[in-house]
């Protein structure tokens, strides 16, 4: 039996399509969805739990509540703190940009503790150290 090889990708369609497997009609999940491996071909999700159930899972994960679409102050928020990035750069403030490039360093090692210690949580194994 040959193995299938699927992938989780961000969706490009708005519109139904038909499953790259079983052709049945399926609805595309934004922003990210499955879909054959090196290819924009739409995979449903019943194909895709019989071929690649730890993405289906990872998707469902995603889409069960822990997928918040940045509200808009957020995203000033964080258009705010690239341009205080970028006048920083400009004026050779270097001292202002290591504590900017510190900051967001110890941001993405926090989120990517928290991520890690959710799915350790979800999957039931112990924490990591």
């Amino acid at each position: 039996m040959e193995h299938i090889k699927l992938a989780i990708k961000p969706g490009s369609s708005v519109s139904a399509g038909l499953c790259a497997l079983c052709g049945k009609k399926t609805e595309p999940q934004r922003p990210f969805d499955l879909f054959l491996h090196d290819t924009q071909q739409l995979v449903c999700k019943s194909c895709g739990e019989k071929n690649a159930p730890d993405l289906v899972s990872l998707l469902d994960y995603f889409y069960k509540g822990h997928y918040i679409e940045p509200g808009h102050e957020a995203i000033e928020s964080e258009v705010s703190s690239i341009k205080t990035i970028a006048q920083n750069m400009q004026i050779e403030n270097l001292y202002m940009l290591e504590q900017d490039l510190f900051r967001i360093s110890r941001q993405a090692y926090l989120l990517r503790k928290y991520v890690v210690k959710q799915i350790e949580k979800q999957e039931g194994t112990p924490p990591s150290s």
